[in-house]
């Protein structure tokens, strides 16, 4: 499942859901794993869609640093991957401050706080201070998330949006993407040995069929009062397990 929404009406009043698959997406918190030990796939994978989003090199400093300081945000020590400065002191020094992390993110919106997406050149396309900022700010809120916030998961590739699908290799194409999205339509991939048949690299190990995240974003309304409900729940077995969750 992609995307579903359904509008109820009730009486005096109405009840907006809709349900997103979270394994559609890239998993920011598979990033930092193994990271000193060289690049990790979610990274390279990462590196490729943010090039692409932000029509900017790859290797461009800008993105570089993104991924280095994710890195620092979410490993456990306080040394910077770059030896420029600590961790805590950069963040200690803003105003107002607050701590570096040092763990895994727990909601997609902690990527604000990070060093490197507060910069200038990042805050006005993610900000939404443009026409084309609000479109990049929905895009990464529709292709990232931090589930399971521990790592691991695949990418459902039965599910993937265009952009994460054309970020899966350096060659990918519009060919390879359509072709992978058209095959999916008319019968979704069974194995994964299938879909490796359309994809030109060996990234077997970070792409599965299907999903066991979900999130939920609900909203309610009678006599002109308004509640919302924002979960995100897990589907491993016949149990469901909210993992997160907040009332608006």
């Amino acid at each position: 499942m992609l995307f579903r929404s359904l509008s109820l009406g009730i009486d005096e009043g109405s009840v907006l859901v809709s349900i997103v698959d979270e394994n559609r997406k890239i998993n920011i918190n598979n990033i930092p794993q193994e990271k000193k030990g060289g690049k990790t796939d979610t990274e390279k994978v990462f590196q490729r869609y943010l090039s692409s989003l932000l029509e900017i090199d790859k290797e461009d400093d800008t993105i570089i640093d993104i991924l280095n300081n994710i890195q620092d945000w979410t490993d456990e020590d306080d040394e910077s991957v770059t030896a420029e400065d600590a961790e805590q002191s950069y963040y200690e020094s803003l105003d107002p401050p607050y701590p570096c992390k040092n763990g895994p993110l727990d909601t997609i919106s902690e990527l604000r706080l990070i060093k490197g997406m507060i910069e200038e050149k990042i805050i006005e396309k993610i900000e939404g201070l443009s026409e084309e900022g609000t479109i990049i700010q929905l895009n990464l809120m529709r292709d990232l998330t931090v589930y399971p916030v521990n790592g691991g998961g695949k990418i459902n590739i039965n599910t993937a949006e265009s952009q994460v699908i054309e970020a899966l290799c350096d060659d990918a194409d519009d060919v390879m993407v359509n072709d992978i999205i058209a095959r999916r339509e008319d019968e979704p991939f069974e194995n994964i040995n299938e879909a490796m048949q359309f994809i030109g690299c060996n990234i077997m190990d970070m792409i599965g069929k299907t999903s066991s995240y979900y999130s939920v974003d609900a909203t309610g309304e009678v006599n002109g009062i308004r509640k919302r409900i924002v979960a995100v729940l897990n589907k491993d077995t016949d149990k469901i397990k909210i993992v997160y969750w907040r009332v608006e």
